[in-house]
Order: structure tokens, then C-alpha cells, then sequence
């Protein structure tokens, strides 16, 4: 019997176990997927997403405190309400 390669056990298929890796309900799972907020790809009708790429999301997100992302456009603005334009 062969190891599945590290790439492979690092996809998690399908919005609900992105869901759960992320925190979130898998309605707002879909959402933040169908608008682009996460960094996955649908594969044969299916959501894939690699963990570490979501890691990396989150963390990255998390290091400007400052910035909140509003709306389903991906605009941003600080908490002073000042538009900072799209990602």
C-alpha cells in the first residue's frame, strides 16, 4: 500500500470541510467561496481549497487589523469608514 503524497492529504474537498477548517458555517463558507473571499477552485462541481493556502489567507488577513473587507465587492476600508479600493 502506497502513502497518499503530502500535497494530496493537504486538500480539503468540498465547502463543508473548508468550513471547519476555517471556523465558519457552511453558509458562510459558500458565500466567502462564491464571491472569491477564499483561496480555492471548483474541481468537477466540488470546492477544493489546500489548507496551507487557507492558512496563509487567514493569517495574512490578520496581520492590518486596521482593515475590514465590507460588502460581496471585496472593497476595503478602514475603521475611520475610508474607502481603501478593491484587493
Amino acid at each position: 500500500m502506497t502513502k497518499p503524497e503530502p500535497e494530496a492529504m493537504d486538500l480539503l474537498w468540498e465547502a463543508t470541510e473548508i468550513a471547519q477548517a476555517i471556523g465558519r458555517t457552511v453558509r458562510q463558507t459558500y458565500n466567502m467561496l462564491e464571491v472569491g473571499e477564499l483561496p480555492a477552485r471548483k474541481v468537477g462541481g466540488r470546492w477544493v481549497a489546500s489548507r496551507r493556502a487557507l492558512e496563509a489567507h487567514f493569517s495574512c488577513s490578520q496581520h492590518d487589523p486596521a482593515i475590514v473587507t465590507v460588502g460581496r465587492v471585496g472593497r476595503s476600508m478602514d475603521f475611520a469608514g475610508r474607502d481603501r479600493g478593491s484587493r
